[in-house]
Parts: C-alpha cells; structure tokens; sequence
C-alpha cells in the first residue's frame, strides 16, 4: 500500500487515507479500528505455530514423538484381519469372519468364572480389532502430521483388507457379539460396548477416504461397510435394543452410530443421534454429573470414566460448525459441564476418589481421558487442557486398552472432511 499525497496524506474529516495497490481507500479511522482484530489474529497464528499454548493448539503436533514411534513401528508390521485368530470356544468354525464375545460386559457386572476378562473367551478377538483400530489412527495421524505416503498406504492396505476385501473383511454385523455363553433368550448387546472402538476408525477413515491418494470411488465400499453395519445398528433386533436401553449400551450405540452416520452421510441417524444425545443419554446422568450405573459395576472408576469418555466422544461427533453439543443443557443443569466438572477432581487426584475401589487394575489408573481435551478446547478451560497433557496417554494392559477408545485425539480435535 502507499499512502496517498504528502508523507502524511491527504488529510480529510476521517484523517489521512492510505490508498491499496488496487486503489481502494482505506481511512485512518477504519486502519485503526482493524488493528485490534488484526493483532488477535497474529497472537493466534504465534500461538498456533508454537504447537503447545492455549486450548487450540496443535494436539497432532503436541504428540509428535508418540505419534511417529508408533506409526513406524506398524510399518513393519503385517496386516490383521479376525481369521488371524479362531473363533471363541462355542462359535461356529466356519464364521471365521465374524466378531464372537461372551455375554460379558465392560466392567465385570455380569457374573463370570475368571477373575480377568483377558481369561474370557472373546478375548482374542476383541483385543485384535482394538489393535487393529489403534493401528489404522495411529497411521493416519502421522500421514496427517507428516503428509508421508508411507503412513498413508499402510493404513489403506488396512483398512481394505478389514473392511473391503471378501475374503479377509468383518462381517459388518454385531449379531453374535455378547452372545456366548448367555441364554438363548438373553437379548442384551454388551457386544456394542465391547466394540466402541469402532468409532475411532470412522474417524480415521474419513480421512483416508478423502485423502488425494485415494483412487477415484475407492472410498465407497469403505463407506458402504459402514453404511451396513449401521443399519444393522438401528434396525436389528439387537441393535434396537441396545439403541433404547437406559444405560451404558445406549451411550456407546450413539457413540458409534454418529460416527457411522457422518462418514455414510446419513442425515437422518444423525440427527436422531443428536436427539437422543440431548433427551437421554444426558438424562442418564445424576444431578451432580455422574452415572449411579457405572459406581454398581466391581469397578467403578474405570465405568466412570469409560462412560464420561464414550459420552464425550458422542458430543464431539455430533458437534457441528453452527452448534455445539458441548454447551447444551438440561433445565436442571445436566450436562456436559456437569459430568466433566465431577470427573475432574478423581483424574487430577485418584486418592480423592469416595467410592469402592475397582477390583483390579485401579492403580494402573487414570489415562488419558480426551473429554478433557475437547471440552477445554469447547469451554476454553485451560485447567481441563492442562490436566489432559499431564495423564498418560498409553497403556500396555490390553483391558485398559480397550476402555479407553480413543487412542489418537489428535483426529478428534479437527474437523472430519464429509
């Protein structure tokens, strides 16, 4: 820009103008009233470009290191499918694609013979799609971070083989998840819990899906298997009960299903995800914010925060550019804030924790739980933030493992392309 007439321009009612390049006048007053807006903005770029100040800094970044060690380690590694491993006594043999678990739940409610659930029959199973899962986040999270095409390429060929490939895919059905060992008339899908990592890869996915390297309608049959498994979700026997019950299965149904729903482009789950979000998942909740069926369990930190994590990976999911879930309330004051506010205290200090101690595995606890990260950077609460960076992000427990879904929140705290 050059400023117009003598070195201090051209004077007028308003003051000097300064005359643009393409020869539009700008006034003393208006340059005055942009340069507040202006330096917020480059506080904001400073701040961005640092990595690791503020609520919106780069988690991806801020988890380089973790990030990059696990990615190159999978490099190496061959891909998984579920006929790595046979099927759990009592399944049929020639189901070798299909997802079988026991009738046990998360948290060890449900009676059982051992005392560890790595000792039940689905173990197997469940602890290879939870690696796998862990696998393909890992992946896109260095492709994401370093735009290399190896992460890229190892993470398709995954994805193809899980969710593609006739020969190797899942069967995108949870019919006989939670199933084993229960009555033939049982009709209860702990098996939608077992599975909430799940999400985690539609997360990724779509990503991928969109990713230049993707080959024109490649993403599709990737899509579809998604778009499969959640109409057995909604429509099925089982699913439909899942869907409607008043506790934790209701939470990691919506949890999946709104994931499911964004990357298939169904508008019409969507939504009633976000209403039963809004008008029962929250009402689940206890006036002071936390969940009375989670402290019931034989380990009930764990349920807590299990069910704190799958609640606010839904609110994520189902937070849009015009509408935040994370700031929806009750009338009487249920809500996000609520369960987070209650959380907090027992996962910056567990010795603060009022209630029975879990069974086993307490003192390996807490990890990560990345509500604290998305809700700080909704609320712009640098306490939760800061809380978030100090737990630890990793486990080598395969069952801790499992209870926390989430393993690079670094996809969650962006955009997902459509």
């Amino acid at each position: 820009m050059q400023v117009d007439g003598s070195l201090f321009g051209r004077m007028s009612p308003s003051g000097p103008k300064v005359r643009y390049r393409h020869g539009s006048m700008l006034s003393r007053r208006s340059f005055l009233r942009a340069m507040p807006q202006a330096l917020l903005l480059a506080r904001q770029a400073k701040s961005f470009a640092q990595g690791s100040t503020g609520v919106h800094f780069s988690v991806l970044e801020f988890d380089r290191a973790r990030i990059i060690a696990s990615a190159t380690a999978e490099l190496a590694r061959p891909a998984l499918f579920l006929a790595n491993v046979p099927p759990p006594p009592g399944a049929p043999a020639s189901e070798s694609r299909t997802l079988h678990s026991s009738q046990l739940n998360a948290f060890g409610a449900v009676e059982k013979d051992k005392e560890h659930e790595s000792d039940a029959p689905f173990f197997k199973q469940i602890s290879l799609l939870v690696s796998m899962v862990a696998r393909v986040a890992a992946l896109t999270a260095a492709w994401r971070l370093t735009h290399e095409q190896r992460f890229y390429d190892v993470a398709w060929k995954q994805v193809q083989v899980w969710c593609v490939d006739t020969a190797t895919r899942m069967s995108p059905t949870l019919e006989q998840a939670g199933t084993l060992g229960a009555p033939a008339d049982d009709d209860r899908v702990n098996g939608v819990c077992q599975t909430v990592c799940l999400a985690e890869l539609a997360r990724a996915c779509s990503f991928l899906c969109s990713a230049p390297a993707t080959p024109t309608g490649a993403d599709t049959a990737v899509r579809n298997w998604f778009a499969v498994l959640l109409t057995w979700m909604n429509e099925s026997g089982r699913g439909m009960i899942a869907r409607e019950a008043k506790d934790l299965q209701a939470i990691c149904w919506t949890m999946q299903a709104a994931e499911f729903a964004r990357i298939t482009r169904n508008d019409t789950i969507y939504r009633e995800c976000t209403h039963r979000f809004r008008d029962k998942l929250l009402r689940q909740m206890n006036l002071d914010g936390y969940f009375p069926p989670a402290l019931q369990t034989k380990r009930p930190y764990a349920a807590s925060m299990f069910t704190l994590e799958c609640l606010g990976s839904a609110c994520e999911s189902l937070s849009t550019s015009f509408e935040s879930q994370w700031n929806y309330t009750l009338p009487d004051g249920r809500g996000m804030r609520a369960a987070v506010a209650w959380a907090s205290p027992y996962l910056a200090n567990k010795g603060k924790w009022p209630y029975v101690s879990d069974a086993h595995l307490f003192g390996e606890q807490p990890l990560r739980c990345n509500a604290l990260l998305l809700s700080g950077r909704a609320w712009n609460r640098q306490d939760y933030v800061d809380l978030w960076k100090q737990l630890h992000p990793d486990t080598t427990n395969v069952e801790l493992l499992r209870e926390h879904p989430i393993t690079q929140p670094g996809l969650w705290a962006m955009r997902p392309p459509a």
